[in-house]
């Protein structure tokens, strides 16, 4: 071998030396909620197209990078908020609160070097995954996603527990003696009566109430045993409607290791495992998963930071949403 070759040799491994040994970059931070656009989109506007431009930029050694839930950080990463009407929160490590970047203090520069804990997978990916989508979906105003008029003049339709002819009816755990209840429709025309009964046939009313102006309800406590329920709900049209749940003997969810990790903020913890129940066995637990939501969203924090625009629980709201329409987790 002669010198020039041999010379040649010797730098091409010492490059694949040092990149195999580089050490990869540290993670400091992560996205943890955000409430504008992540991608431009188009608009009409008076007959003629406009270009909305995405809410935010991440640039990472002057290349701009995408924008998801839980998008992880390095140390001098910039985060711009273009607009004033949005927000960004970081996770921070050495940070107890969460770090809010708008566009009074944009660009904000990540200056921490202290890591954070990572983890990746298929599972949690996924997950991210339709939460980001569906976030998109819902500021962006795409139809499928939007909750659309009220027609007072339809029967009311309780989404969560509508399930195809002769398929079994969406199932909850036998998690205690007794437990809260939360239930959601749309349509119809109020006030609204509700009666819950024990029972195919419906033998027994474990709950009932009348003149409900909204479309939640909220039961603290409920004896439920293992068995089959009934749930009639009324409007002033005199539109009767019928639905079933069964409870089953059940343990909590095994949840992936992944999604219980300390962590994560709470409101995002809950966003992921609600969603990953939903997902499972074809839907069949989409009403357990929201009442983990519903009882989430109603925590004094979740509902202050709601009426201040600020929506701490943003993804945990924006699944509640999509399953009180009867929509499937995919």
């Amino acid at each position: 071998m002669n010198f020039t070759l041999k010379h040649s040799v010797s730098l091409i491994l010492v490059g694949l030396t040092s990149v195999v040994h580089a050490n990869p970059p540290e993670i400091v931070g992560r996205i943890e909620n955000f409430d504008g656009y992540l991608e431009p989109f188009t608009v009409k506007v008076g007959g003629k197209e406009m270009v909305v431009p995405r809410s935010y930029t991440l640039l990472r050694n002057d290349q701009v990078l995408e924008i998801n839930l839980l998008t992880e950080l390095q140390t001098g990463d910039r985060l711009i908020v273009n607009d004033g009407k949005h927000h960004l929160e970081l996770k921070l490590a050495g940070e107890k609160l969460l770090v809010n970047v708008s566009l009074e203090n944009s660009p904000y520069t990540v200056t921490t070097k202290n890591k954070i804990p990572t983890w990746g997978g298929n599972v949690i990916d996924s997950l991210v995954d339709w939460l980001t989508n569906t976030h998109q979906q819902e500021v962006t105003a795409v139809p499928v996603m939007t909750k659309g008029a009220q027609d007072s003049n339809k029967k009311p339709k309780i989404g969560l527990l509508d399930v195809e002819e002769e398929a079994s009816p969406k199932q909850l755990m036998k998690i205690a003696e007794t437990r809260p209840l939360f239930l959601a429709w749309t349509d119809g025309k109020p006030p609204y009566q509700v009666s819950i009964k024990s029972g195919r046939d419906g033998q027994e009313t474990l709950f009932s109430t009348d003149q409900l102006q909204t479309q939640t309800l909220s039961i603290p406590e409920l004896p439920l045993k293992v068995g089959e329920y009934r749930v009639l709900l009324q409007d002033a049209n005199s539109h009767l409607v019928e639905y079933h749940f069964s409870v089953v003997e059940a343990a909590k969810p095994d949840y992936p290791a992944s999604l219980t990790d300390e962590s994560l903020e709470d409101a995002t913890r809950i966003a992921l495992q609600a969603t990953w129940l939903a997902k499972q066995d074809n839907g069949k637990w989409s009403f357990e998963s929201y009442q983990q939501a519903a009882a989430f969203l109603g925590q004094p924090d979740c509902q202050r930071e709601a009426e201040q625009g600020l929506e701490k629980c943003h993804f945990v709201r924006l699944l509640s949403d999509f399953l009180v329409q009867g929509w499937m987790v995919e």
